[in-house]
């Protein structure tokens, strides 16, 4: 806050959205965003990148490479770019295998006339300017939750859940059912009870009233970010071995390779660890046991960003049930299919998180609708009404761009690739070469319609944003 105030000329922030809740973030972007300076920031919070950076610097093999856009146009243009030199050095390489393929049949030869052909040949292959094969990304951590089977449909019934610490009282008669496959987010500021509600659902914590029952073959994994359950005294094999005494070294090894413990790491004191080490060890104990419920408590605080993606695809695989506690809307929205917000009370929305935020939106709306219809005439409401309408409808059209600019990329690439494919491998196969055309002339077809459906969907709105 105080650097903010100072307003520098270059402002350098070094993970300014960790331990922040949903609503401080949500102001510390809009401010950055409005910031008239520079601004440097390091950040693992993806959806902060996308909302404040322009630019994004990525260091990878001692390399830096600069990117314009935010987070997710990064991810795409790296992962386009990785695809791009993959094709180019494979390319080559059939080249090079072509040439001394030749040079191999003149030497069989054994001529004069083919010793010039093999020197001219082999002058061709030095000249060419080689493409190094792409390097291989950064080791990340690999993880597949295992399931303990199915559990009942009704995975916990909580009944009149409250509790008070001292004065202060933190949860006040919750009512909730999860059912199997739910994956439910709890959100809401720092302070409101979330993690006292996980505990208490893991039993690890009393409510002062209520109840909370698990249902049946109901298997329970839990993740505490406060990470009580490590002993620092135990090296990581110890620990992971204490928790898992049935498996034997190779697979306990194996397991923290996987988490990217190697060689001496294993011999490490847990109390030496980082905070992602620690958090590392924490999923990969978790992991090697058989659940069919994840109770989840800040589960990419310390992660890195290759962690967390590693994390939620794993999540995403698991056939189970999710009860996570999360400030990391990149998060929360891949992942949520139900949310429960303890932002003011409790309320529970069935959906994910882009839907509570439109619900959000159009309540606030609704509520504000309610307050100005006791202050002004029908025609103010019907202008309010209007306005809302616009306001949705510009949404419409913006979602409609985007949907068009991601299938224009897609076939433009698709023809692209056809395109290189006649004038290379079907050059001479004339069947292939009347099937490329016929998909190049369809996918023209397609971009065509494309490129007029979103100058339609421009032009619109642009008359909608003149009435704003």
């Amino acid at each position: 806050m105080k650097l903010l105030l100072i307003s520098p000329d270059i402002l350098m922030l070094d993970e300014p959205t960790n331990h922040l809740d949903t609503s401080t973030l949500e102001w510390l972007e809009e401010h950055l965003r409005a910031y008239p300076k520079t601004l440097i920031v390091v950040s693992h919070d993806r959806f902060f990148l996308d909302r404040v950076t322009t630019k994004m610097l990525d260091i990878e093999h001692t390399e830096a490479t600069l990117y314009n856009g935010n987070y997710s146009a990064f991810a795409a243009q790296k992962a386009e770019a990785q695809k791009t030199l993959m094709r180019k050095y494979e390319h080559q390489q059939k080249e090079i295998a072509r040439i001394e393929g030749i040079i191999a049949q003149q030497r069989r030869f054994g001529q004069e006339r083919n010793f010039i052909t093999i020197a001219s040949k082999q002058k061709q292959i030095e000249h060419m300017e080689k493409v190094s094969a792409p390097k291989s990304a950064p080791k990340s951590i690999k993880m597949t939750f295992r399931s303990a089977g199915e559990s009942g449909n009704e995975v916990l019934v909580a009944e009149r859940i409250s509790k008070s610490f001292g004065t202060k009282k933190v949860l006040d008669n919750i009512n909730f059912v999860v059912r199997k496959r739910d994956r439910i987010i709890i959100i809401g500021p720092n302070g409101c009870g979330k993690s006292t509600l996980i505990k208490i659902i893991d039993g690890q914590t009393e409510a002062d009233e209520g109840v909370c029952e698990f249902g049946a073959n109901v298997v329970v994994g839990y993740y505490d970010q406060e990470q009580k359950t490590l002993d620092d005294e135990k090296t990581v094999l110890e620990e992971l071995c204490s928790a898992h005494d049935k498996l034997t070294y190779t697979e306990l090894r194996t397991a923290l390779a996987n988490f990217l413990f190697f060689a001496e790491d294993i011999d490490k004191r847990v109390g030496s660890l980082s905070g992602g080490e620690r958090a590392r060890l924490m999923l990969c104990k978790m992991i090697l046991s058989r659940v069919n419920v994840l109770i989840l408590d800040e589960p990419t605080n310390h992660l890195d960003i290759n962690s967390r993606e590693a994390l939620e695809a794993a999540l995403l695989e698991f056939d189970g049930t999710i009860i996570a506690v999360s400030h990391d809307r990149y998060f929360i929205k891949k992942l949520s299919t139900r949310l429960f917000d303890m932002s003011d009370g409790f309320f529970d929305f069935n959906g994910g998180y882009d839907e509570y935020e439109l619900f959000k939106e159009s309540r606030a709306a609704s509520n504000q609708a309610a307050v100005k219809s006791e202050k002004t005439d029908s025609a103010e409401k019907a202008k309010y009404i209007e306005n809302k309408k616009l306001i949705s409808d510009i949404r419409k059209l913006k979602s409609r761009m985007e949907r068009d600019e991601a299938k224009i990329v897609e076939l433009e690439q698709k023809k692209s690739e056809l395109e290189a494919e006649a004038s290379g491998e079907a050059a001479t196969d004339y069947v292939r070469l009347s099937e490329i055309s016929a998909e190049i002339s369809k996918t023209e077809e397609e971009l065509d319609a494309l490129y007029a459906d979103y100058l339609d969907a421009e032009a619109a709105l642009a008359e909608f944003e003149k009435q704003v």
